[in-house]
């Protein structure tokens, strides 16, 4: 490497959500266009740019994401990134992406120069981006679909709009079939599938402290070459496995919206996610731990996840919004992979962890919610729900809903009153479920010895209840 100078060259798409948003808040075929774009520009136009310039196909060292890491020759750098620039503005007309290079002599200090270049990267972010579209004017028309840039054509049928060019290639790109299997033509569609009729869930994953992991990865280019590359591999192979639990019959009823990198978000039906999640995690763990060819002190990664809960209607920005703030909410858990979750029923929804605070000032200091999880043990409460409903009366169950935003005293009052009309049978599973015993089933207690209780203390002092959570994962059912 020494008698042979390169360049270590690093790209990174920018805006990328608000781009492939940005055709309509319900318009699916439209975001899949849009999604299918930037993979195009990743995984296909860019790598072939290497090449062009001078590179070799070992001498990509990361790609995927909306992210390229390569090595140059020195003197074609600037121009790669150039070429680079215009492919992404050609392919999709509105997303920029933001580049870094820096001098790499010596292959034994890659770890080095990767970490002088994610510097310099983060430098560049910080400039001023220019708009990812033009702004509009009385002047002229705006796009049917975007409303924020000038039209250029009309599409004709079926959609029969008018479109800037940024959206005209989103429908030029869009596609219905993959695989010999019928792609869902909207949100409805996947809703029409669900339990409750008409609900989706849009599942929004984020790996933890991946600078962390690749940092451990970088001692040499080959080693994080190699491990970047099964890293992806392991997550669009545990995806794909995944995606095929949740799906029924021969139609597609998931849809991927975004992946790549650490980043996935997929739709489903609402029903569906806590199968998928289960399926996702113990396929990637299998995978990422089979053939590794990292040093065994690289631990297999956790994952965030925030899930939304809504209606096919409900603008999918607002799901985005909602589950980066619930994904934020199960990273408090550490070390170990987690989700957060929300059953939206209003159009206007606000901060949905904010909202959970205990009213403090008025005495009560009760949290409302189990929530966030940490995955193994919302699988065991799952399971347990899943036993409860078997033989429980769906209306008393749907009562600890109501308990739990009662008063503290009321609610221990009504649950009581509960469990003294129900059967034997239903009342021990019902205290099991309620008590968490459910969920630790190495040491699970004797319930008839520790009581019904409907609020469960906390390490700080605090208490929280699962009724409502209870009430809520019951009805996926």
């Amino acid at each position: 490497m020494s008698g042979n100078p390169k360049h270590l060259v690093m790209l990174d798409i920018a805006q990328v959500q608000s781009y492939v948003l940005s055709a309509g808040s319900t318009r699916l075929a439209f975001i899949r266009g849009a999604s299918q774009n930037l993979r195009i520009v990743n995984e296909e136009i860019w790598p072939k740019l290497v090449i062009r310039h001078g590179g070799k196909e070992e001498d990509i060292f990361l790609q995927g994401g909306g992210n390229l890491m390569a090595a140059l020759p020195p003197e074609r750098a600037s121009d790669f990134i150039r070429d680079a620039r215009r492919a992404l503005e050609r392919q999709t007309n509105m997303v920029r992406v933001v580049a870094a290079s820096t001098p790499y002599t010596h292959e034994e200090n890659f770890k080095g120069t990767r970490q002088l270049l994610l510097e310099k990267l983060a430098l560049a972010k910080g400039q001023p981006v220019d708009a990812c579209w033009p702004e509009g004017g009385s002047y002229w028309e705006q796009c049917g679909l975007c409303g924020a840039s000038p039209v250029v054509e009309e599409t004709g049928p079926p959609h029969n709009l008018a479109v800037c060019s940024n959206c005209r290639l989103r429908i030029r790109d869009e596609y219905r079939e993959a695989q010999g299997s019928k792609l869902p033509k909207d949100f409805e569609e996947i809703g029409a599938q669900a339990k409750p009729l008409g609900y989706l869930a849009l599942v929004y994953l984020d790996f933890d402290r991946m600078g962390e992991y690749f940092d451990l990865a970088a001692e040499t280019a080959p080693m994080f070459q190699q491990q970047s590359k099964h890293f992806q591999e392991a997550v669009n192979h545990a995806l794909q496995v995944a995606q095929e639990q949740v799906e029924t019959g021969s139609a597609v009823t998931s849809e991927v919206l975004l992946s790549g990198g650490d980043d996935i978000a997929i739709v489903m039906p609402a029903d569906r996610w806590i199968p998928f999640l289960e399926r996702f995690e113990a396929k990637f763990k299998e995978l990422h731990g089979a053939n590794a060819p990292s040093p065994r002190s690289l631990k297999t990664p956790t994952f965030s996840a925030g899930v939304v809960i809504g209606h096919t209607h409900f603008p999918i920005a607002e799901y985005f919004r909602l589950a980066k703030i619930l994904q934020r909410s199960a990273k408090t858990l550490r070390d170990t992979s987690a989700v957060d979750f929300e059953f939206v029923t209003s159009g206007m929804a606000g901060d949905p962890v904010s909202r959970r605070t205990p009213r403090a000032e008025q005495g009560d200091a009760n949290w409302r919610t189990g929530k966030p999880y940490e995955l193994q043990r919302l699988f065991d409460f799952t399971s347990a729900v899943k036993e409860l409903k078997v033989d429980g009366p769906a209306t008393r169950v749907n009562a600890l809903y109501r308990m739990t935003f009662a008063g503290p005293v009321q609610a221990e009052l009504d649950y009581c009153y509960l469990l003294a009309r129900m059967k034997k049978a239903e009342r021990l599973k019902l205290i099991s479920v309620m008590n968490g015993s459910s969920q630790n089933r190495d040491s699970r207690e004797d319930h008839r010895s520790i009581g019904a209780r409907f609020w469960q203390p906390k390490s700080d002092g605090t208490r929280f209840t699962y009724g409502a959570d209870l009430a809520e994962i019951w009805s996926l059912m």
